[in-house]
């Protein structure tokens, strides 16, 4: 199978970068060993031979001024050829090194067998590993080249490997982030990102689980399905960043055209009757410019059709490096930026305006305030043309509720919700109450706004607030606007079985869980497992002694047990999850269950022919 993965994505050289691949140390590997390194200098004067062979190798050396400040990578490479000669002097220090290179040298050795077991052509190479990785297809590399794991040391890797991307931005190699260090997840997002990769073509890999075979297989397996993919993604994200600037310059280039005697004209015959800012118009201008020469640059339309060819069969495993909620790309899709807010008065009226009580009620008299809960906030959807002209007296305003997004009560029905809005550094939902319209005094509002009794807390893009104009009005000539993305929610995912005694035992997870659920349209709900719990299943499937399952479950258990990745291939691409149980089948054969929190007593039965079931629970 991964010999046929190997062959149709072209992945055929791999390449170990690990600084256990150097035969010879350098001064930032000998400093990290301060007892040995400093014995080592406090010892050479007191040895007039090792001073003399010290001083035939390196020009200018004198012993009378030499500090450990003088010493250099050339200072080490002398004392790494001369160890043979004076190994009493030498020998406490590189015995020390080759000992802390030694398990390293192992976990290199063990990857390499497998990686050619597999069917790849291997290279290893040092800390000048720039030239050996230019044509590799697939990168293992070392969080750390040198024994002292500090800034410097990263930024070193992170620049060469930038480097190898960006010659290659169309066709980057895949790249597997490998240490020992317990810092490894602290700093795989950051060096995914400024790499310049996309988390399908990267992965985190810890030392120690390069000796099981099995899951080493499974994870560059997983790689090497979805590289075409991931290659047509990055594509069209880099022909946005390329031409981005492209697209900007002939917006600018145009709107240079715009002199000063244009704006005034503008002003005079057109925004100063409409009672329109010129700044608010001008931004909404170029807005519009700028968007059709993104629209005009072929790069970017090209691959994005390139997007239509990804095969949507496959699912990726979660990386588990601090994903991004989708609910954001939501958020900025639909409302301007905060900044542009800042283009009106604080009492301006204009259409996707959305305003919230700031604070005390005012007036309990009032009929807006009377009407209006600390969880309410009011759409301005009365036409911009009305509004425009000052002769207008009543301000239309839709009621909407807020509620606190989360995967129960995502709506994509843009009919008569908003799906996300970020308000007081949390986000909501609007729910729209399509019935509850009104019209209030546009001079009574003014006031209230002057007054901080109400505030804008969001402008909604035009085209978004004319949906809703257009549901308020009439549902058949709505403006129809594009699906939504589905949001993401962090969920905890559990192991349990069910034991003889008719008793549920739910393991407890070696790693904590980092699984993902996405709600779809109609509100289902899938479930995505992150490689950190897939290694939690396997954990829990070898530490469960089968005398302790159920009778009826064990045929199925033993089966799961003598071979674990039929379970983990048969939840690899997402699993659908509800409040009631859900089957985990391959070629027909029931494995496993699945629902939200815990089942109660009389759902246990259900368990008795499987034995397994994962609890999905929200994790903050």
């Amino acid at each position: 199978m991964l010999a046929d993965l190997i062959k149709q994505n072209g992945i055929t050289k791999a390449c170990i970068v690990d600084d256990a691949n150097d035969n010879v140390p350098v001064l930032n590997d000998l400093t990290n060993l301060s007892h040995e390194w400093n014995n080592l200098l406090d010892d050479i004067p007191l040895n007039n031979e090792l001073v003399l062979a010290i001083s035939e190798g390196k020009k200018g050396f004198d012993i009378d001024s030499f500090s450990a400040d003088d010493a250099d990578d050339e200072f080490v490479k002398i004392l790494w050829s001369l160890r043979t000669k004076f190994p009493t002097e030498l020998s406490e220090l590189f015995n020390a090194y080759e000992s802390t290179k030694l398990a390293d040298s192992r976990y290199v050795q063990t990857l390499k067998d497998i990686l050619e077991e597999s069917g790849f052509e291997v290279t290893t190479a040092g800390r000048d590993f720039n030239l050996a990785v230019e044509e590799a297809d697939i990168i293992f590399i070392d969080l750390f080249l040198h024994l002292d794991q500090t800034e410097d040391n990263l930024k070193y890797s992170i620049n060469i490997l930038k480097d190898i991307v960006r010659k290659r931005i169309d066709n980057p190699p895949i790249i597997v982030l490998i240490s020992r260090s317990n810092r490894l997840l602290e700093h795989g997002r950051r060096f995914r990102d400024e790499c310049g990769l996309i988390e399908s073509g990267f992965r985190i890999y810890k030392k120690v689980d390069l000796e099981d075979k099995n899951k080493l297989i499974f994870c560059i397996k997983k790689l090497l399905e979805h590289y075409k993919d991931s290659i047509k993604v990055l594509r069209f994200l880099n022909a946005w960043e390329r031409h981005a600037t492209n697209a900007v310059s002939e917006t600018v280039s145009s709107l240079k055209k715009l002199d000063l005697l244009d704006h005034n004209m503008v002003h005079n015959l057109l925004l100063d009757e409409e009672g329109q800012s010129s700044s608010s118009y001008f931004m909404d201008l170029f807005d519009s410019v700028l968007l059709h020469n993104f629209e005009s640059q072929a790069d970017i339309v090209n691959s994005a059709q390139e997007l239509n060819q990804i095969d949507f069969s496959l699912t990726p495993t979660i990386q588990g490096l601090q994903k991004a909620p989708l609910q954001e790309l939501v958020f900025k899709s639909i409302f301007m930026g905060s900044e542009r807010c800042k283009l009106n008065d604080k009492d301006s009226i204009e259409l996707g305006d959305i305003y919230k009580l700031a604070s005390a009620k005012s007036d309990e008299n009032d009929f807006l305030q009377l009407e209006t809960e600390s969880d309410n906030v009011w759409l301005v959807i009365t036409p911009s043309c009305d509004l425009m002209r000052t002769g207008i007296k009543n301000i239309g305003l839709l009621k909407g509720t807020l509620s606190k997004v989360s995967y129960d009560n995502w709506s994509s029905d843009t009919k008569s919700n908003t799906p996300v809005i970020y308000v007081d550094s949390d986000f909501y939902s609007i729910r729209w109450d399509i019935k509850s319209f009104m019209t209030y005094p546009k001079t009574h509002l003014k006031k209230l706004l002057n007054n901080d009794v109400f505030y804008r807390t969001a402008k909604m893009r035009e085209v978004n607030a004319l949906g809703l104009q257009q549901s308020f009005t009439a549902d058949y000539s709505r403006v129809g606007q594009r699906a939504i993305l589905p949001p993401v929610f962090k969920v905890s995912i559990q192991l349990a079985y069910l034991d003889s005694e008719m008793k549920l035992n739910i393991f407890s997870n070696q790693e904590a869980s980092q699984g993902l659920c996405y709600v779809g349209p109609k509100k289902q709900k899938i479930v995505n497992f992150s490689h950190r719990d897939y290694e939690n299943v396997l954990a829990s499937l070898r530490s469960l002694n089968l005398e302790c399952v159920h009778p009826l479950a064990k045929s199925n258990v033993q089966n799961i047990i003598e071979n674990p990745y039929s379970l983990i291939e048969a939840i690899d691409s997402g699993v659908e999850v509800g409040n009631k149980y859900k089957n985990i089948s391959t070629g027909g054969n029931v494995l496993a269950k699945i629902l939200f929190g815990e089942p109660n007593e009389q759902e246990l039965k259900a368990l008795k022919g499987t034995g397994f079931v994962f609890i999905v629970e929200s994790s903050a």
